[in-house]
């Protein structure tokens, strides 16, 4: 399976407010940053066939610029949302057969639920925190779960700033 992940791009600072937080939108600079990446995801003809994302605005806005971007239809998951284990969710993706689609998938989510995850995942302890709007592709070995870094770029390497936190 090609998996490429990716967070989402910069909505400023947190909120205290779980509403506001909900719904918290991409800056203008976070907009910037995800059509950058989807522009590189072109030119490198790296091309997943469908998104996943979390129900949170700055993940459905960032999922939404790349799935026009790149053509392909975007899905909201309630299980991609913050502070939700992200691995039961990629396990049943990965267990899915018999799709095309479902061998090249596209998660738009947290860096609180995606770092977990990928650690989670087979033996590979190499993943470190996405920064905003940086977009990663591994294989993930279907019967091990062993996953291996293929791909990533991040805004830093399309001239942008990068944003942690």
């Amino acid at each position: 399976m090609k998996l490429w992940i990716s967070r989402h791009g910069f909505a400023g600072k947190p909120s205290a407010d779980p509403k506001v937080e909900r719904e918290r939108p991409l800056k203008p600079e976070g907009i910037a940053m995800v059509k950058a990446i989807g522009q590189a995801m072109l030119d490198a003809g790296e091309q997943p066939k469908i998104v996943f994302c979390s129900p949170y605005t700055r993940t459905t806005m960032s999922a939404d610029i790349l799935g026009g971007m790149l053509g392909i239809s975007v899905n909201v998951v309630g299980d991609m949302a913050p502070q939700r284990p992200l691995t039961p969710a990629l396990q049943s993706l990965i267990g899915v057969t018999g799709s095309e689609q479902m061998k090249r998938v596209l998660l738009v989510g947290h860096v609180d639920n995606t770092s977990p995850c990928m650690t989670d995942l087979g033996t590979n302890d190499d993943w470190n925190d996405l920064v905003m709007a940086e977009c990663r592709r591994v294989k993930i070995d279907r019967d091990t779960l062993e996953w291996s870094l293929k791909w990533g770029v991040k805004p830093s390497d399309l001239g942008l700033r990068d944003v942690t936190g």
